[in-house]
């Protein structure tokens, strides 16, 4: 075989260091300093992250006459959960004109990577305010200690260097601490400053026939509960504030001083009942505080069940 026969062999293996170097591209995204494609945009989208924490609820005997009372005996104390300890949760609140979205998650070796190969849809949309909630959850953490996340928005299934990235959100607290609920009149409540927090979410709901089961789990904490719920009201603010409803007809009243982001705000029809639930965030996008609220009660078959219901109920008066 001649020089000249063997050159076409001789220029492919020349070229192999080449070929392998560039089909290893996906290092790059892999690298600390990668900044994914996109427009930060975070007080328009932005990033909450939470773990899982139970609800505990304590079980007693129910014995004649029916419902709690002296006579019962209690059973057990039993955990309610949606999912193992270590998933983590997260929350995307939107304003922009993304209809879909990609979660980034950091890596072992500093980088982002996306977490999922589909995009993450609505879970809620308030049409009043234009504003929209995505859920996610992270059910196999990578290990990357903090776990970092970040959220980068997809319009009409796009992704350009204009769509909206949300915050990067990291979970470091050790724990959620109580945000006790005040009556300060017979028709308003209003919560505290909570240490390290900077921004509190108020959400006025109440809930739509969940199921026994369902109505404990919609005591977990989360920025928002997002299940069997007619939403009220949603409002941001950086600062504490007071919430509660007219004691002519049943009108929305904010505290003096309390102007927060509205995400909805509705005509209140009467209901039963009106439940607020207030929780605060981080400047790392992670839940610190949550209201745990009010002692409930789900009855079963000779037996019920006491819990933290998440929330305190609103005192108002119709006409």
């Amino acid at each position: 075989m001649n020089l000249k026969s063997l050159r076409p062999l001789i220029a492919l293996l020349l070229s192999l260091p080449l070929l392998a170097g560039t089909s290893c591209s996906v290092d790059n995204v892999l690298d600390p300093a990668y900044q994914p494609e996109g427009a930060t945009a975070d007080s328009v989208a932005t990033l909450i992250l939470w773990p899982e924490v139970p609800v505990t609820g304590v079980v007693y005997g129910d014995f004649a006459p029916i419902g709690p009372g002296p006579e019962d005996q209690f059973l057990e104390a039993r955990s309610f959960q949606r999912d193992p300890i270590g998933v983590f949760h997260g929350l995307v609140l939107d304003h922009t004109k993304a209809d879909a979205y990609e979660i980034l998650r950091r890596e072992p070796g500093g980088g982002m990577l996306p977490m999922f190969d589909f995009s993450v849809l609505p879970k809620r949309r308030w049409l009043d305010r234009q504003w929209e909630a995505y859920r996610f959850e992270d059910r196999s953490p990578t290990g990357y200690q903090p776990p970092t996340y970040r959220g980068r928005g997809i319009v009409s299934g796009v992704i350009t260097p204009l769509s909206p990235l949300t915050n990067f959100a990291s979970q470091q607290a050790p724990s959620v601490v109580s945000i006790p609920l005040i009556y300060t009149t017979d028709t308003t409540l209003r919560w505290n400053p909570v240490p390290g927090a900077s921004y509190y979410i108020a959400h006025i709901f109440n809930l739509r026939q969940p199921t026994p089961n369902e109505q404990i789990l919609s005591a977990q904490p989360a920025p928002i509960y997002l299940g069997l719920a007619r939403d009220h009201f949603i409002g941001i603010s950086k600062l504490p504030g007071e919430l509660g409803f007219s004691p002519v007809r049943n009108i929305l009243k904010l505290g003096a001083g309390y102007a927060p982001l509205v995400l909805t705000k509705r005509d209140s029809l009467p209901e039963p009942t009106y439940e607020l639930r207030v929780t605060a965030v981080d400047s790392l996008g992670q839940l610190i505080g949550f209201s745990f609220g009010d002692s409930s009660v789900v009855v079963g078959v000779g037996l019920y069940t006491r819990y933290a219901k998440g929330s305190r109920t609103l005192p108002q008066q119709f006409n």
